[in-house]
């Protein structure tokens, strides 16, 4: 009975589990991605791309063949930096 559950329930995940596994690869990366900044962020692209500039409170990122790659760091030092008090 339990490997006939195995075999239904083989490559089906709930959307949930997907998003959390999303967060947890995220997060264990040392560069992200726009797509991969905007999971961990829980933030539209748009709104990444905003923060993204030379000022010096703007958020840094570099420029790779056309991707843009945000060091994890980087994001989590601009949010520190961008508390509400």
């Amino acid at each position: 009975m339990q490997n006939e559950e195995n075999r239904t329930n083989m490559g089906k995940t709930e959307p949930a589990k997907k998003s959390q596994r999303a967060k947890a690869s995220a997060s264990a990366c040392e560069w992200f991605d726009l797509a991969r900044l905007t999971a961990y962020a829980d933030v539209s692209r748009r709104t990444v791309l905003s923060w993204i500039g030379d000022a010096p409170d703007d958020l840094p990122a570099c420029k790779v063949k056309g991707k843009i790659l945000i060091r994890r760091a980087d994001f989590d030092s601009f949010v520190e930096k961008h508390k509400m008090k």
